[in-house]
């Protein structure tokens, strides 16, 4: 039986406990301890081969060989953290090739945005749905023993990717709502600018102000808040 398959088989008898280590001897100690699989995240190798922060620095071969040297020394599963693939949906393919023939038994996948962030950090973003579901076919594809991303059965994959992509599509929708909403708010204020300038300037009401706007745009030809960039713009040349 592979890593792999053992490790299925004791993830669906339940919780399992894997504790982080960062190089072949921490793998060893906690091998030795009696721990049944471990976790490689791309947090430790950033502290202890690079002394920074995981921000991001941790590159492919970095974690490769960390993962190689592990398993030379250890026989338990080892979970490795991928963090985004490295890349698009090939780089995942390399990543998850690579990191199976270095001996990884799972791996996890991120959906951050490069550069990534060690998911204590502030500042972290997300691609986008379609994106993702991407990545995760191309790790399906890419893995020779693959049984699971994410802990999830490669079988059970293609449902959550429709109902992702799905989702995509919605989220979309309201990104392009939000976006006109937000475009006709900005011209509100615009023309709301334009009419406290007239106001101002002519000792008029808001009411008169308005009729002189959509008159200019009427004549000219033009959209109601065209008009009122042009006069917002010769108000701020003219100080």
């Amino acid at each position: 039986m592979t890593t792999t398959s053992s490790l299925k088989a004791r993830l669906n008898e339940g919780v399992l406990l894997a504790p982080g280590v960062y190089d072949a001897l921490s793998a060893l100690i906690a091998a030795q301890t009696g721990f049944e699989a471990l976790y490689l995240s791309g947090a430790s190798i950033a502290y202890t081969r690079l002394g920074r922060s995981d921000i991001g620095l941790t590159t492919y071969p970095e974690v490769e060989d960390t993962i190689a040297r592990i398993a030379e020394r250890v026989s338990v599963p080892v979970i490795v953290d991928a963090d985004t693939g490295f890349g698009n949906a090939l780089n995942v393919k390399r990543t998850v090739r690579g990191f199976e023939r270095a001996g990884a038994a799972m791996i996890q996948l991120e959906d951050q945005t490069f550069p990534k962030r060690c998911g204590h950090l502030d500042g972290k973003g997300v691609i986008p749905a379609h994106e993702m579901a991407g990545k995760i076919r191309a790790a399906v594809d890419a893995g020779v023993t693959a049984y699971s991303v994410e802990g999830l059965a490669a079988e059970r994959l293609a449902p959550i990717l429709e109902v992702a992509l799905a989702r995509f599509a919605h989220e979309e929708k309201l990104r392009a709502r939000l976006a006109k909403a937000e475009s006709e708010l900005a011209d509100r204020k615009l023309i709301d600018r334009a009419k406290r300038l007239l106001m101002d300037r002519r000792r008029i009401s808001e009411q008169e102000a308005y009729a002189i706007l959509r008159k200019r745009a009427m004549d000219q030809g033009e959209k109601l808040v065209e008009v009122a960039r042009q006069l917002v713009s010769i108000a701020e040349l003219l100080g």
